[in-house]
């Protein structure tokens, strides 16, 4: 496909970097997994799919052994109109909130946002759509596939031969007739985003398939939007004299020069647009911050000192959005509970054998076992958090997101101690799920849930954007230039 020649973006807006966009799009995963989950459980209550009661017998008879008959029965007929209904609520999903709202929740959460190509509007519905059918239908149309053959397998292949399967068995002769569609399947799953991914980061405007066929563009804030070096026109933080919030008004930093606002193009080649066109897009894109408490035109975004290295000048840091925090720590939680995950696969393996139930009626593993389990992820989260913040100031999330933690007054990294009571105050509550006994799951998750998002809010509502759990350390989270 044509790359086009992008048009000027306005002072404080850059082309949208990779780390960005990869961190929503793993945001964005995440809700369309819970998506597939609630239209399987919606399947299933409608019957499209249920354990077959011949094979519960047979567990429930002869624990040890594998049943003989199929572990599910399933109407495939039904079940393919609710994959083909996935398939089609996720394109919907993403249409509307493309071009409704801008982007999906995840690029909404990292400040990113789609718009047209040249103006920056929003995108109309028929091109949201072919967006959206390029960069979510494909990979949904494949893992719609790949699951209602899984459940097919298991409607039609006995339990026994689904787990064990054999040379020449019924499970191997079931998907050697199917293996075109399931190779097309696992392309359009696994391999598609890949392919806009490399697109994307290797073409000039970082511009994958899905933007050139829609012609859009994903831009979010410049990093020096926070800073110095503005093109023409005075941008929201900015005083009226000019000049960058945190200088003296009238005086630039060392080495910038203001831009001359009768040229306010970033590429010479492109088409000129109205300063009218340019403000709607910076309204749009920005979001433009708060005013100051005073009446006056600085924004409330607060500064934070860095240390200084031997030979600079002191600097500071714009601390760092609730958007762009949130999506750190979703990234940082996925992570986690990912190597949680795998840990305690491998000590049901090597350590807990005898703790595992044959009897599918009962829990995976005895309530004790699953306590100190529970315990071992608690210091896992605490081996990830406190020394990431100690040692790096940030976290895996946050460095992909470029923030990081320190001390609000020195911009030191922060003490031991600190680091523990902040992971205790943002994670704590969530960790004590995986210790509480299986009845109080449901609750202490609930109440887990309902911190976090107190906390975002007194975050956001905070003048320095300092939760509760900064304000007990006296720690900061700011933006890295």
């Amino acid at each position: 496909m044509k790359q086009e020649v992008a048009t000027s973006l306005p002072a404080g807006l850059e082309v949208a970097r990779m780390s960005a966009r990869i961190g929503a799009w793993i945001v964005d995963t995440i809700i369309f997994a819970v998506i597939a989950g609630v239209v399987l459980a919606v399947a299933s209550a409608a019957g499209a799919l249920s354990v077959n009661p011949d094979a519960r017998v047979q567990l429930e008879t002869s624990p040890g052994t594998l049943p003989t008959v199929t572990p599910y029965l399933a109407n495939l007929p039904l079940l393919a109109v609710f994959a083909a209904a996935f398939v089609v609520v996720s394109v919907v999903y993403a249409t509307v909130l493309v071009a409704r709202l801008r982007g999906l929740p995840g690029q909404l959460l990292g400040s990113l946002q789609v718009g047209d190509f040249q103006t920056g509007r929003n995108l109309s519905l028929f091109r949201s759509f072919v967006r959206a059918v390029v960069s979510v239908g494909i990979p949904a149309a494949g893992a719609a596939v790949l699951l209602f053959t899984a459940v097919a397998l298991e409607a039609a292949v006995p339990w026994s031969d689904v787990v064990d399967p054999q040379p020449g068995g019924p499970a191997e002769l079931w998907l050697s007739s199917r293996t075109v569609p399931l190779m097309v399947a696992l392309v359009a799953l696994f391999v598609w985003p890949v392919v806009l991914l490399m697109w994307t980061a290797s073409s000039p405007g970082r511009r994958g398939p899905h933007d050139v066929a829609a012609r859009s563009q994903v831009v979010g804030r410049a990093r020096q939007s926070y800073g110095y070096g503005m093109a023409a026109g005075r941008a929201p933080w900015q005083s009226a004299a000019g000049a960058p919030f945190g200088y003296p008004p009238g005086e630039l930093p060392p080495g910038i020069v203001q831009s001359d606002p009768a040229n306010s193009s970033l590429n010479p080649h492109a088409p000129e647009l109205p300063q009218s066109r340019l403000d709607t897009w910076l309204d749009v894109w920005l979001r433009r911050p708060r005013p100051a408490a005073d009446g006056s035109d600085s924004p409330r975004v607060p500064m934070w000192p860095r240390p200084a290295v031997e030979g600079e000048l002191p600097s500071r840091l714009p601390g760092a959005t609730v958007s762009r925090r949130a999506v750190a720590y979703a990234i940082d939680c996925v992570t986690v509970y990912t190597i949680f995950g795998f840990v305690q696969s491998l000590l049901l393996q090597l350590v807990f054998k005898t703790a595992i139930s044959p009897d599918t009626s009962l829990p995976v593993v005895d309530e004790k076992t699953s306590i100190l389990l529970g315990l071992m992820g608690g210091i896992l989260q605490i081996l990830y958090f406190v020394p990431s913040w100690v040692v790096l100031k940030a976290t895996l999330g946050q460095r992909l997101t470029h923030i990081s933690v320190a001390d609000a007054t020195t911009g030191k990294p922060l003490s031991w101690m600190d680091a523990f009571l902040r992971w205790a105050i943002v994670q704590g509550p969530l960790a004590l799920v995986t210790i509480v006994p299986q009845v109080a799951v449901g609750i202490v998750s609930f109440v887990g849930m309902l911190w976090v998002f107190f906390l975002l809010y007194a975050t956001q509502n905070n003048a320095d954007w300092r939760g509760l759990h900064d304000r007990f350390v006296n720690s900061r989270v700011a933006q890295e230039n």
